[in-house]
């Protein structure tokens, strides 16, 4: 929105162009006269200050480049808690997952920083050494499927994990979360359990290349451990 822009803009004229100095001018947009800026800017100061705490936020809160260091570390999680995500939307009724138009602002900038985030996993794996084997988890991998440029973030990484010595791990709560062909096609191994509603068994039989339907293997899908 308009606060995210006039902040960035202000920060890109500033000597220093740190995170630190974009959270200044947000702060200084807190005082505002107009309500609405001022609220919005609150919002988004909320959610730079709690993202300040977590190790991950090293990446951009640092004037130090020498500190940016995470290929150091044999293991980086990036904890999304506290994201105002969307709801999420049954991506085989709706055909196109979640929509920007419908999300709240406080959604959106939750959305860019989720996908961020996993941006940089995707930037990691690729320029790790070649000899190397990485592995790339997404937890509730629908979050990023269900907004476009996420799904384009995963394929990215589902595709060219052979080749470049990166293993994929995408778990999430239903098969068409992932209903995406350059996924299911590249996906080695498919781990289900239990499931009950007939629509999301559809979406695992299709993970695992069954084309068998009918009402005793939906039986055995709900008998499955959970």
């Amino acid at each position: 929105g308009y606060v995210i822009a006039k902040a960035v803009e202000e920060t890109m004229l500033s000597e220093k162009k740190t995170m630190f100095v974009f959270k200044e001018k947000m702060k200084q947009m807190t005082l505002d006269l107009d309500d609405d800026v001022a609220r919005e800017a609150k919002r988004c100061l909320k959610i730079i200050e709690q993202y300040e705490k977590d190790p991950m936020a090293r990446v951009i809160f640092t004037e130090n480049e020498d500190e940016l260091a995470l290929s150091d570390y044999p293991l980086v999680v990036a904890s999304l808690k506290g994201l105002s995500l969307p709801k999420r939307v049954k991506k085989g009724k709706e055909g196109e997952g979640i929509k920007m138009e419908n999300m709240k602002d406080s959604e959106k900038i939750s959305v860019g920083i989720m996908y961020l985030v996993a941006a940089l996993g995707r930037e990691m794996m690729m320029n790790k050494p070649s000899n190397q084997v990485g592995m790339f988890v997404a937890d509730e991998a629908w979050m990023l499927t269900q907004i476009k440029q996420g799904e384009d973030l995963i394929q990215d990484i589902v595709k060219l994990g052979r080749s470049m010595n990166i293993v994929p791990l995408l778990a999430t709560q239903e098969g068409t979360d992932v209903d995406s062909p350059d996924i299911q096609n590249n996906a080695g191994v498919v781990f289900v359990f239990r499931m009950n509603d007939k629509e999301e068994i559809d979406g695992a039989l299709s993970l695992l290349r069954i084309t068998e339907k009918g009402e005793g293997i939906y039986q055995r899908f709900r008998e499955l451990e959970s």
